[in-house]
């Protein structure tokens, strides 16, 4: 049996023993005691009386809440936001694809589209930078009056079989 460690009396196991009989490195055990709960006066629940008081004096008709809910960033670098009043999702992104660039959207750039919007025509003004994007959206003034038109090049389908000499060959 180690001394300094353990000890054969049955008072040390129920925490009654003293500071005295142990080493430094060994701390008595002692029982949890009840907390004693006060008086509203002396001073245990004198912050929440305060608290109470000042409500009353400058009361809180309702609590603000910022218009859009900005969440974290996607894997491909968007920005998903939530628009409270419309309870609209939208997505904050930038171009990546070929097809967006030849359909009117500008590099470098950040646009703003619903989330169930599947397209690559742009719905939404060109913004500098991601922030403006979303506080563009707060505003309200984030969409297009009417959605953009893509580019006459787009639009006309590319067959690499046509040759420029396509109508000397048709018959008159």
């Amino acid at each position: 049996m180690i001394p300094e460690t353990q000890s054969d009396r049955e008072g040390d196991l129920a925490g009654e023993s003293t500071p005295g009989e142990h080493g430094p490195e060994i701390l008595p055990m002692r029982r949890p005691r009840p907390v004693e709960r006060t008086e509203a006066g002396s001073g245990g629940y004198g912050n929440a009386a305060r608290a109470l008081a000042i409500l009353s004096l400058l009361p809180v008709s309702e609590i603000p809440v910022p218009r859009v809910h900005v969440g974290g960033r996607q894997s491909d670098g968007s920005v998903r936001v939530l628009d409270r009043p419309s309870g609209e999702s939208l997505v904050v992104y930038t171009p990546r694809f070929t097809q967006q660039f030849s359909s009117g959207h500008l590099a470098g750039r950040w646009y703003v589209r619903k989330l169930t919007h599947v397209g690559v025509i742009p719905r939404s003004l060109p913004f500098p930078t991601a922030r403006a994007a979303v506080e563009a959206v707060e505003a309200g003034r984030w969409a297009l009056s009417t959605p953009a038109k893509p580019r006459q090049d787009a639009r006309r389908p590319l067959r690499p079989w046509a040759t420029p000499d396509e109508s000397r060959d048709r018959p008159a």
